[in-house]
């Protein structure tokens, strides 16, 4: 999930002109690699209904963020763009994403040391406020979630029901 301010400040720089071209801009992430920046940007269309993000749709975005990010960029030293779909175990971003998908099963990474776990899988059952909560393990135990403990979130796809999303 978006946590720095690199991140956010990217988001806004970005958001404006990938919506332009018609998509949304699910994450940003950005790490620091050896010696240069890693910018990662993942895509859904802004109509999954009528079409897939391409390989010529992550170049165009690809081209057209480089740009805003070489005359605006919010760190300093070179850096790598890389852009791809949120894909088949769609990763979610921002807390509105996640209502889309009650119901469905979800694979959290969570923040070291929230309860005691690196990882939580079940049904999201419901999103209120900060917070998230799951259907976990044979018992159907609730687990609610803070979004600040979420490092990173993804449906698990069911090959089993053919259940592409």
């Amino acid at each position: 999930m978006e946590s720095s301010s690199v991140e956010r400040r990217l988001r806004e720089l970005l958001e404006p002109e990938i919506l332009a071209l018609g998509f949304r801009l699910v994450l940003v992430s950005v790490d620091r690699e050896q010696s240069k920046w890693v910018v990662r940007l993942y895509l859904d269309t802004t109509d999954p209904a009528s079409r897939r993000v391409k390989v010529e749709d992550c170049v165009k975005v690809s081209e057209s963020s480089a740009l805003l990010i070489d005359n605006d960029a919010p760190f300093e030293g070179t850096y790598t763009i890389e852009v791809s779909s949120r894909g088949v175990n769609r990763l979610l971003g921002p807390k509105d994403d996640f209502k889309s998908y009650i119901g469905k099963r979800l694979v959290l990474r969570l923040e070291k040391g929230y309860s005691g776990r690196k990882e939580a899988q079940g049904t999201l059952i419901g999103v209120q406020g900060d917070r998230l909560t799951l259907r976990v393990g044979s018992t159907a135990q609730e687990l609610d979630v803070p979004f600040r403990a979420i490092r990173r979130a993804n449906l698990v796809y069911d090959f089993d029901r053919n259940e592409f999303l």
